[in-house]
């Protein structure tokens, strides 16, 4: 019995024990398939999700799409109609009608085809915008005109790279120097100069500037000395033509240096002897540095200018060590400003200068200056008196070799003023100052000169 009971014991046991492991799998299969269902809710919450953030960049690609449009559009439209471009010396935007750009050959065309973006201009514009059918903001029609789709512009370069090339091979700088005076000083000076001038608004030479003055003297006014060099310039470029020119502000002459390709200094002999050394500096400067207005970087422009002046008084010049940078010409009458063939002498120029013709002076050029500039030095007393009685000769004029010393007895015999004291020293200093460097003989030291009568 006892072992009946015992056996019955562990079948029940082994039954219990088999009933727990069953129970257990199941306990184990309702949790694994528990996880897997939160796995999938899990996993479709991903997904649903993952699709309503599709969803929704769609609908903003969409909003995108819609948005741009009109900005897309208004952009093709613009560029379909206008052009853009970006003026770096004047630090303004310009335009101009696709249409209007066609047919336009002349000189004319570089001023008159394009005009200054302004309010007015951006207004008519987004008007002409939404006249098509394309409706946007007119922040977004200022911000494309004024931005990459706008190409840098120097009024300047470009005429420079529009005549290269085109000279037809006649000379017509000897016709337009006679203009002004016909001699062989003119002729031989005034090429080089016109080169010089050139050579600087093409930024040929970027180390050496147009360190001379070009300068019209004549004491008869209305010769058109003002026009003339006006005219230099073409139509297209006269806007970068100035004479209001100061050296009282440096900063300010320095950046019209950049600004202008032609800086006229009228009436040169007015300006103040003390800022002569500022004026000097400024032509010899090559990359003025200032900071233009409201920009906070120095400039980074390139020279432009040269320089030019005129005078009614023939005695304007006070420094006698740096009358080489005033190339001083007087003009035999009336000036000619009509019929000037820009184009072609600006051609002629700038082939000229790229086929190795000077378009500097030379030492020997710079001592003929000077030379040539001796009579227009502001006179002392003394030299005063003495031009008053003996000049130098001109055109082919005979004059007489005298030394110092005869000269100094004639004017003591006509009592001239202030010479019956002086020694002879500072006087042959003088008549250096007048007449140039004296003839060196064995014996002495003569002066051509010619009496006045």
């Amino acid at each position: 019995m006892n072992i009946k009971r015992t056996l019955k014991r562990l079948i029940d046991d082994t039954q219990y024990v088999a009933a727990l492991e069953k129970q257990n799998d199941l306990l184990k299969e309702n949790l694994q398939q528990e996880k897997d269902n939160l796995q999938k809710q899990k996993e479709d919450l991903r997904k649903e999700k993952e699709q309503k953030v599709a969803d929704e960049e769609a609908q903003y690609k969409k909003r995108s799409r819609n948005y741009l449009r009109p900005i897309a559009d208004m952009q093709k439209w613009l560029l379909e109609n206008y052009e853009f471009r970006y003026n770096v010396i004047t630090d303004v935007f310009e335009y101009r009608k696709k249409a209007e750009a066609e047919g336009h050959d002349s000189e004319d065309a570089i001023k008159h085809d394009f005009e200054i973006i302004d309010k007015y201009a951006i207004n008519t514009i987004a008007i002409e915008v939404q006249e098509a059918g394309i409706f946007v903001r007119d922040h977004f029609v200022e911000r494309l005109i004024k931005s990459k789709y706008a190409q840098p512009y120097h009024p300047i370069r470009s005429y420079i790279n529009q005549v290269r090339g085109t000279w037809d091979g006649k000379d017509r700088i000897g016709d337009f120097l006679r203009r002004i005076n016909h001699s062989d000083y003119c002729q031989k000076m005034g090429r080089i100069w016109l080169r010089a001038m050139v050579a600087q608004m093409a930024g040929y030479d970027e180390k050496h500037a147009n360190s001379v003055m070009l300068t019209l003297v004549s004491t008869t006014q209305g010769l058109h000395k003002s026009t003339f060099l006006r005219s230099l310039l073409p139509n297209g470029l006269r806007d970068y033509y100035t004479d209001d020119f100061s050296l009282n502000q440096k900063g300010n002459a320095q950046r019209k240096i950049v600004e202008f390709a032609i800086i006229n200094d009228d009436e040169l002999d007015k300006e103040n002897p003390k800022k002569m050394p500022l004026m000097k500096t400024l032509m010899q400067t090559m990359k003025p540095s200032f900071i233009g207005a409201y920009k906070k970087n120095f400039n980074r422009l390139p020279r432009s200018a040269s320089f030019t002046g005129t005078s009614n008084q023939r005695e304007l010049l006070t420094d006698r060590s740096g009358s080489r940078r005033f190339l001083i010409l007087e003009p035999d009458g009336m000036i000619n400003v009509d019929d000037i063939e820009h184009d072609q002498i600006y051609a002629q120029l700038l082939d000229e200068v790229e086929h190795g013709e000077p378009y500097f002076f030379s030492k020997e050029d710079e001592k003929e200056m000077q030379e040539h500039n001796l009579p227009y030095y502001i006179k002392t007393d003394l030299e005063r008196t003495v031009a008053s009685y003996f000049r130098t000769p001109e055109g082919g004029e005979k004059g007489e070799k005298m030394t110092a010393d005869i000269i100094l007895k004639k004017l003591r015999t006509m009592h001239a003023k202030g010479v019956q004291n002086i020694a002879l020293n500072p006087f042959s200093k003088t008549l250096t100052h007048l007449f140039g460097k004296p003839e060196h003989t064995r014996d002495s030291n003569l002066y051509l000169v010619k009496e006045v009568g």
